[in-house]
């Protein structure tokens, strides 16, 4: 995926934030990047950020903290979750 393009649906996308080429995942917020060859792709999950390099993106996981650094030509789609809506009790017996 080219930068331009990249940069284009982070903008759009609803529960993300940008800003000089980072992007922050809203708290309740799901974004996913599907990453590697078309067919094979790894899904990342639980994103809680993503910048924007000259070179490359660097993925920042939401619970671990742990990065994950890809060629944007590497990343071949995003996936945009809004959050789940909280239930109450279901009625019947318990």
């Amino acid at each position: 995926m080219q930068r331009s393009i990249l940069e284009r649906i982070l903008a759009e996308a609803p529960g993300v934030e940008g800003k000089d080429g980072t992007y922050q995942v809203e708290e309740k917020h799901r974004v996913s990047l599907y990453v590697g060859e078309p067919g094979q792709a790894m899904v990342f999950a639980e994103i809680d950020s993503i910048a924007l390099e000259d070179e490359y993106v660097r993925i920042v996981a939401r619970d671990t903290g742990a990065n994950l650094f890809v060629l944007y030509e590497a990343i071949h789609g995003v996936g945009d979750r809004p959050p789940s809506k909280e239930q109450g009790r279901r009625a019947g017996f318990n």
